[in-house]
């Protein structure tokens, strides 16, 4: 609920940017910098970025010689003009909105200045960008990640890595490795598609030129890895706008493997299939903002925006729309939620308890916690619970770290194996209080998550003290993806009494560390200890997800069939919902849902859902449903399955695989060719419902339940 106040300064500031729009393409509130510096500071929310105009071009000139200014105010007003509210239907987008949209931006830009020589951007400008330009840049953007798309990147290092190899004499490379026999150990494949010899050529180069740098013993399972911006200078010698992109890992390249201890199971993907559509539309939508430029009489790439109204040519390069997100296993979330309120309400307490104790004494003592338990056992900390569960150390991680030999030495794989499963059994053991810090991060991330159904972000900002309300029965937060310009809307939903619980257990925790001096104030509710340090870490998405794997790993969440863990995520926790009412009648969910909410009569249940919901996730979820049900060989699924084998030229549905099938009753579902709803009655027990699968034949509907 926004006051008076802020709804008038929102008033205010729409009033402002409106009465400044015919300046907006030279100016912009997250651009922190004159508009004719040669190098940009942009901001946005928390998050800031540097460009660097100062480029070279094919010709060697600088993009910022004064014979190309047009060129560079062609490149600055795009980014602004992604703000500008010609572009954004006259409502002023929030940060993060508008950050995607100049980000993409920036990559149109990056990839325009990196293929300089074949654009002859020095001599024509964008004035020669031509249709086949066009393609071919959609064409790059559709179809690889955008670090080859836009920087050539694998290429452009497996280049650079093989001519830099074939210098070094043989004299060189026989007295590095005679030194360091380590860095010739370890060899497997990679990205890069270099030979074993190449690869020890590459990191003898590496190691000469000083592009390594030391990890934490156990860390990102190898002791050295590359310092990838140190390549930016060789590889792009006419410079990037950005040097902070992101780089994909040369694992090839990292040298003294060892146990990897961040996760136990490569992780089962979160898309159904994962697809480059959304990219590829925003690239789309912002190369339309070229069309403001020319009221300014700044170039218009022509040919470009020519090759994006090419229909044809854009629907043959993406699907639709992107991988759907996977839904879970119901019977996975269950599972996981029914554990996480386990483990939370018998180890929670003790386990926060157990820290603050120890920090506060540590703190006292001028010592880190790792410190001070080498002087005191770790047992008069510990109430009974986790005595009976084994607890004897802090960190796991560290113990692991500290075995590692000291001398530059590497591991054979049998050595590996057996270090990163003693880890995970003892960490499953309960035996690490800090690891079991992170598990209950993750397992409350999950209470909160399945009850409330939201989005990651909303529960990463709730802060302690001040998330629920004064009778702990609902959740109040700032809801994402809502509101205008920064402004989010500020809600309140009810929370189960068990969700409540466990956001005061972590409240009474702040406020224990705030007494001792351990944090001065409350902070987010999901900031939790530091390994090596006093305090909180800062909560953010990637500390949270990492939470989630360590109990995802500390309950064994059960694997898919390519040996895959689920490693649950928020966006697929928000499906819980409307995936209990779905299989209520397959198993005893349906009770359990009317627990949560408090409902008793289904109807009124599924229009909680249906209210509550996002409809996508809706659509998803019912979607999952029926190729369930069909994988299940359900017989009254009969009609659903003629209509997709004469629809499709499948000779049997039953030969498919879930995400293959999932294409195509999703595609049936978008053409309303079939739908799955409730039907509701009245039965001997009380009202009741049954799901069906409406398949549309013409005039006719043939049902199946």
């Amino acid at each position: 609920m926004r006051s008076e106040t802020s709804e008038r300064k929102l008033f205010e500031e729409a009033l402002e940017a409106a009465s400044s729009q015919k300046h907006a393409l030279y100016a912009a509130k997250w651009l922190r910098s004159p508009y004719k510096a040669r190098s940009w500071t942009v901001h946005f929310g928390g998050s800031t970025t540097q460009i660097n105009w100062d480029v070279l071009l094919e010709d060697k000139s600088h993009l910022t010689d004064p014979q190309h200014q047009r060129l560079l105010h062609t490149f600055k007003s795009f980014l602004l003009a992604q703000s500008h509210l010609d572009a954004t239907a006259g409502l002023p987008y929030a940060s993060s909105t508008t950050a995607a949209r100049v980000s993409t931006a920036i990559r149109i830009c990056e990839y325009m200045l990196i293929n300089a020589h074949r654009l002859q951007l020095a001599q024509f400008g964008l004035d020669a960008f031509t249709e086949s330009d066009g393609y071919q840049m959609l064409r790059a953007f559709s179809t690889e990640a955008s670090c080859d798309a836009i920087y050539d990147w694998t290429s452009r290092v497996q280049n650079f890595l093989r001519a830099a190899g074939k210098d070094l004499s043989p004299r060189v490379r026989e007295d590095v490795l005679k030194a360091s026999p380590f860095i010739a150990m370890g060899i497997h494949d990679g990205t890069l598609m270099l030979s074993s010899e190449e690869v020890v050529s590459a990191r003898i180069w590496l190691w000469l030129n000083g592009f390594y740098c030391t990890l934490h013993r156990g860390d990102q399972g190898c002791r050295y890895t590359v310092r990838q911006n140190k390549f930016l200078a060789h590889i792009y010698p006419c410079g990037t706008l950005r040097s902070n992109w992101q780089k994909p890992t040369l694992a090839e390249l990292n040298i003294l493997p060892g146990p990897y201890l961040a996760r136990e199971m490569p992780s089962a993907p979160v898309r159904a299939s994962e697809g480059s559509g959304w990219t590829l539309r925003d690239c789309i939508n912002a190369i339309g903002k070229f069309r403001l430029l020319g009221q300014i009489g700044l170039s218009v790439p022509k040919g470009l925006l020519l090759a994006t109204q090419n229909r044809a040519f854009i629907a043959e390069l993406t699907p639709a729309r992107p991988g759907r997100y996977a839904t879970l296993p119901h019977l996975i979330v269950l599972t996981a939620f029914a554990r996480a309120v386990e483990f939370s309400l018998k180890f929670g307490q003790e386990i926060l308890d157990a820290y603050a104790a120890i920090s506060n004494e540590a703190l006292s003592s001028g010592e880190t916690v790792a410190h001070h338990l080498t002087k005191v056992s770790i047992a008069r900390y510990l109430g009974p619970n986790l005595r009976d569960l084994g607890t004897d150390c802090w960190s796991l991680q560290s113990e692991i770290q500290k075995s590692l030999p000291r001398s530059q030495a590497t591991f054979d794989p049998l050595q590996v194996s057996q270090l990163e499963a003693a880890y995970f059994r003892r960490f499953r053991e309960g035996r690490g209080l800090y690891e079991l810090l992170l598990a209950l991060g993750g397992a409350i991330q999950i209470v909160i998550g399945t009850l409330m159904a939201r989005r990651q972000g909303e529960l990463v900002d709730l802060v302690a003290g001040n998330c629920l309300s004064l009778e702990s029965d609902w959740l109040i937060f700032e809801r994402r993806k809502s509101g205008s310009i920064d402004a989010r809307d500020r809600v309140a939903r009810p929370i189960p009494s068990v969700g409540a619980r466990l956001i005061r257990m972590l409240e009474s925790f702040q406020e224990k560390l705030i007494a001792a001096g351990s944090i001065t104030g409350r902070t987010n509710l999901f900031s939790f200890p530091k390994a090596r340090s006093h305090g909180l870490a800062v909560a953010s998405s990637t500390a949270c997800n990492d939470m989630l794997d360590v109990f995802c790993d500390f309950i064994q969440i059960p694997v898919n069939a390519r040996n895959q863990r689920h490693y649950i995520r928020h966006h697929q926790l928000r499906r819980f919902f409307p995936m209990i009412f779905f299989w209520g009648n397959s198993f005893s969910g349906l009770d359990t849902l009317r627990w949560f909410l408090g409902q008793t009569d289904p109807e009124h249940l599924y229009n909680y859902i249906t209210e509550s919901t996002p409809g996508a996730i809706l659509r998803d979820v019912k979607i999952d449903y029926a190729v369930e049900s069909t994988l299940d060989e359900d017989p009254q699924t009969l009609p659903l399955l003629q209509l997709i084998e004469s629809r499709y030229g499948t000779r049997s549905v039953k030969v498919l695989d879930a995400e293959e099938l999932s294409l195509y009753v999703e595609e049936l579902v978008l053409e309303g060719k079939i739908s799955i709803e409730p039907e509701f009655f009245d039965g001997p027990d009380g009202r009741s419902f049954r799901i069906l699968i409406l398949v549309s034949r013409g005039t006719q509907d043939e049902r199946t339940t």
